[in-house]
């Protein structure tokens, strides 16, 4: 029987609410320092020209890069409006919201904040785009025959979802009233839910059950459960939860690296059998070595929307919902960076594809 002496308690509401509300009101009060810092005199605007030229150099100079970047730049000028009104948010939060303090902002520390949001946005590009395009890939020829409903693990999930939730706009606009009459183009809806080891390791099974029903997560769904890595115990978990047998969890889950490469040398029948297991829940074309480690290590080292979660909370609706503090400082833009990036390729890619 499970001692329920020390499990977390069920909170009434989240205790992150001011957080939350101040990145609220960065997001409202970001277009007035947009106004601001796109005057052509701007002090904050030619270092933003600055590092943007620096950073397309850097494009130049890498062929994979530059491939890429065809693509997001398809829509170029809208990106980078999009980018500097980012900017214009982590500005508003440095400035308490007020843009009379936008003298206090320390441009040495600015510019450096700049350049590292573009150093991950280029690794983005060099790295993390390939893995997911695998993945969509293999996502997209099982919809073929059996549309599955798309679920994607967070927080490191997030990134693929934003990415197919993109292409799947992107298809649903390419519709004309002809094209949905003649033609199959596969709609996703994808959805994306925050199942982190302390929820796995600290809740009680009826708990965890009640939470991913909230979200929309039970048996009757046709899964298939996305996570970044590194053996798929999360989505195993949660398929098992909900009623999925041993054979039908292995067809269900897709993760894009393993550190249980290291064990390869083990002929233990044990070690035999996991490795058999997680090498089967590789996505398609993805290798089981320690390079492709090091490349899904640096999609799980990027900077998260939010801190880890710490439990659960009844929200207005009476469904459990994570409880979790939002970044408010640089993190938040350099996810922000991300997320527009990735964003941006995939949908460019999927509409302007002929």
């Amino acid at each position: 029987m499970e001692n329920t002496n020390f499990l977390p308690k069920i909170q009434n509401e989240n205790p992150f609410n001011k957080e939350i509300q101040k990145l609220e009101e960065s997001k409202s009060s970001a277009y007035l320092f947009y106004s601001l810092i796109t005057e052509p005199d701007n002090e904050i605007n030619r270092l933003l020209s600055d590092e943007i030229a620096k950073f397309e150099e850097k494009i130049d100079r890498s062929v994979v890069v530059k491939k890429r970047s065809e693509v997001l730049f398809l829509t170029k000028e809208k990106y980078y409006q999009k980018l500097t009104l980012r900017l214009a948010k982590y500005l508003s939060l440095e400035c308490e919201g007020d843009i009379k303090n936008i003298p206090n902002i320390n441009l040495k520390k600015l510019k450096n904040v700049i350049n590292m949001g573009f150093r991950e946005i280029f690794s983005v590009l060099e790295n993390d785009i390939s893995l997911y395009d695998k993945l969509f890939t293999e996502l997209d020829s099982i919809r073929e025959t059996d549309k599955k409903m798309e679920l994607y693990i967070g927080r490191d999930g997030i990134y693929a979802y934003e990415g197919r939730r993109s292409i799947d706009t992107a298809r649903r606009r390419k519709k004309t009233k002809e094209e949905k009459a003649q033609r199959k183009l596969l709609e996703i809806h994808p959805r994306y839910i925050n199942y982190n080891s302390f929820i796995k390791n600290n809740f009680d099974e009826e708990t965890k059950i009640k939470y991913l029903q909230d979200q929309g997560v039970d048996s009757s769904k046709d899964l298939i459960i996305f996570d970044t890595g590194y053996r798929g115990s999360i989505p195993e978990q949660i398929l098992r939860s909900i009623g999925f047998s041993q054979e039908e969890i292995e067809k269900r889950i897709k993760i894009l690296g393993t550190d249980f490469y290291k064990n390869y040398e083990s002929n233990y029948e044990e070690d035999l059998e996991e490795k058999t297991k997680i090498r089967n829940r590789l996505v398609k074309g993805i290798p089981y070595d320690l390079e492709n480690y090091n490349k899904v290590a640096r999609i799980e080292e990027r900077p998260k929307r939010n801190l880890t979660s710490t439990g659960l909370y009844l929200n207005i609706q009476g469904k459990l919902t994570p409880i979790e503090a939002p970044f408010l400082n640089e993190v938040s833009f350099h996810y922000d960076l991300i997320e527009l990036t990735i964003r941006q390729y995939y949908f460019n890619r999927e509409y302007f594809e002929k």
